[in-house]
């Protein structure tokens, strides 16, 4: 089987072969390049817009791909208490154009990150390296791993959200 990934960081690369190879047999993975999309997102639904571009892209360029997969982290505004969460989605495409969508759980970011994203529009990563001195953490480790001390990676995160949207395949089977 190969799925095809629309993205160049390779933890999302990684996470993308962990989730697969719990339900399926000779999985291999190939990134691709999706340019052109809208830095950090800040809404649900630019998040997995973005997710489901990332995922068409990728199994538009592979011509023999059985999945496309698109992956964007994005913060969620929770109105009344004036708060965002930082949640990961994953969206699986086949090439009968069906979709199936997961989610990671959701973070508070720090303070002063959220503040910088949300006024400057800045993405994480940046915002993690203005304040912190930590450059491409989102390549990395992630700023959940910072935050907990380790306890949770970015990669477990991403792992978990594509698990999510695995479910309803592999769900459908039974």
């Amino acid at each position: 089987m190969l799925v095809a990934t629309g993205t160049s960081n390779m933890i999302k690369v990684e996470a993308v072969k962990i989730a697969f190879k719990h339900f399926y047999r000779d999985v291999r993975v190939m990134n691709v390049n999706t340019d052109n999309l809208p830095l950090q997102p800040i809404t649900l639904n630019g998040t997995v817009n973005g997710a489901i571009k990332r995922a068409s892209t990728a199994i538009q360029k592979i011509n023999d791909a059985d999945f496309g997969v698109g992956i964007e982290a994005g913060l969620m505004e929770i109105p009344d208490i004036k708060t965002y969460l930082n949640v990961q989605f994953a969206v699986i495409i086949d090439r009968d154009e069906k979709i199936t969508i997961g989610s990671s759980s959701g973070f508070q970011l720090p303070n002063e990150v959220s503040k910088i994203v949300l006024i400057e529009r800045m993405e994480v990563d940046k915002a993690v390296e203005f304040l912190y001195g930590i450059s491409d953490i989102g390549e990395k480790r992630g700023i959940i791993d910072l935050m907990t001390k380790g306890a949770i990676s970015r990669k477990e995160l991403i792992t978990n959200a594509l698990i999510m949207a695995i479910a309803p395949r592999i769900s459908e089977k039974h």
